[in-house]
């Protein structure tokens, strides 16, 4: 295993700082997105910070200053946080660095194991850049190349990177192929970007790649004519019943008794010191009575997408419910329609990568009203809208927007979005 992989490896078992709850929740007014990096096995490793180009923002956000400590920590602590497999881990961020930015010494006053900084393709192998990451080098940085082709020149900065990013997309197969046989030399770890689809996955993988870098998740090889397994059929079910707006206690107690694990998840949860419940709930028909349809119906699909399944990196459960909680947050804002629609309309929105099937395939099986399938499939109406403004956003698909929400409320919807799929899957976890 290369150098940078210990290094990330080391972060899940030790980090740096406590959850991000510990430290509260920051309003940022930049738009700001993270972009998953992955091992061979489909396991996060990292995370990419992106932004929307604006003055000054990497400096103001990631400076030396003293004063903006606590403003990094938290913005890292936001955007690089998972739960996964019963534990926290703060998870290394990906940061890009310019030719200025990297020689007038901004670099953050934080732990160094934390950060992997990315130097552009635009950035020069000039005496003062090589000296400068030749220093960051022997401090324990981690060093990536962004976007690198390897020309006449630039083997200097090739010789100090830890890691190597080469651009799927703008390279094309063939060129893809002879910059990895010259790179494949050195000690840096490759990592593929811009990877969109299965098909790119899988070519990369044999190519030699160790780390992944894209959106391929979400878009996965759809397969017409895919029988559902048990589990999804009843996930279905359950999401028809839950969509339901008179749906009776009988009907949705028998659906989720239908999973026994699912059921006695939901118990256990409800009997936790999450919800500090004065006596103890020994039925599905009781925690409805308690909670309510709403409260139940947000944690039994949280628990159902989270559930572990072999095929089913715990990434993508994280993708759609961040989705999912965004469009919540956004309705909210803009009181354009009901939070609990907008929830549900996001989280279908992402059913076909669940599923690995057509989304019109899965709407089929669903109950729902004309409005809530036509946003799903066609992103039409207020509620496609959101659907659209979230996935943009998360994605860094900045060009995408609508223009009908500003800066500020996009960013804290985001921000409240990705704290609330931290805190409720540690909570169904503990």
């Amino acid at each position: 295993m290369s150098l940078a992989l210990e290094s990330v490896s080391e972060l899940h078992q030790n980090p740096p700082y406590p959850p991000p709850t510990a430290f509260g929740h920051m309003k940022l007014d930049i738009l700001l997105a993270r972009q998953p990096i992955f091992d061979r096995d489909l396991k996060v490793v990292g995370y990419e910070l992106l932004y929307r180009s604006a003055p000054d923002f990497t400096r103001a956000v990631l400076s030396s200053a003293d004063t903006c400590r606590a403003t990094c920590e938290v913005l890292l602590n936001t955007y690089t946080s998972v739960f996964d497999s019963g534990s926290y881990r703060l998870l290394p961020a990906f940061v890009n660095f310019g030719e200025r930015l990297l020689l007038d010494n901004q670099l953050p006053s934080l732990p160094r194991e934390h950060l992997v900084l990315e130097i552009l393709e635009d950035v020069p192998p000039s005496p003062p850049v090589i000296a400068r990451l030749k220093a960051l080098r022997k401090a324990g940085f981690k060093l990536a190349l962004d976007d690198f082709v390897l020309k006449p020149g630039y083997e200097p900065l090739l010789e100090l990177a830890h890691i190597v990013k080469l651009d799927v997309r703008q390279l094309g197969p063939q060129l893809l192929e002879e910059q990895v046989d010259k790179i494949k030399s050195y000690p840096a770890t490759l990592l593929a970007e811009k990877v969109e689809t299965t098909e790119e996955l899988e070519l990369c993988r044999a190519l030699g790649f160790k780390l992944f870098q894209g959106f391929f998740l979400s878009r996965p090889q759809l397969v017409s004519g895919r029988q559902l397994s048990s589990n999804r059929l009843i996930l279905l079910e359950l999401l028809a019943a839950l969509n339901q707006e008179e749906v009776s206690v009988t009907v949705l107690e028998k659906v989720i008794n239908q999973d026994p694990q699912l059921c006695v998840k939901i118990l256990r949860l409800l009997n936790s010191a999450q919800f500090a419940l004065r006596r103890e709930v020994s039925s599905i028909a009781e925690a409805i009575t308690l909670l309510g349809l709403e409260e139940l119906r947000r944690w039994t699909l949280l628990i159902s997408l989270t559930t572990p399944h072999s095929h089913q990196p715990p990434e993508l459960s994280r993708q759609i419910l961040t989705r999912a909680a965004m469009c919540e947050q956004l309705a909210i804002a803009s009181g354009l329609v009901r939070q609990d629609s907008a929830f549900m309309a996001g989280l279908l929105s992402g059913l076909d990568a669940l599923f690995a099937m057509p989304l019109a395939s899965i709407v089929e099986h669903l109950p729902l009203n004309d409005a809530l399938r036509r946003s799903v499939l066609f992103r039409e109406g207020d509620l496609g809208l959101l659907i659209n403004e979230s996935q943009a956003c998360l994605e860094a698909r900045w060009d995408q927007l609508s223009g009908r929400f500003d800066d500020t409320t996009l960013s804290n919807a985001e921000q409240e979005a990705l704290n609330w799929v931290l805190e409720a899957t540690q909570a169904i976890r503990d």
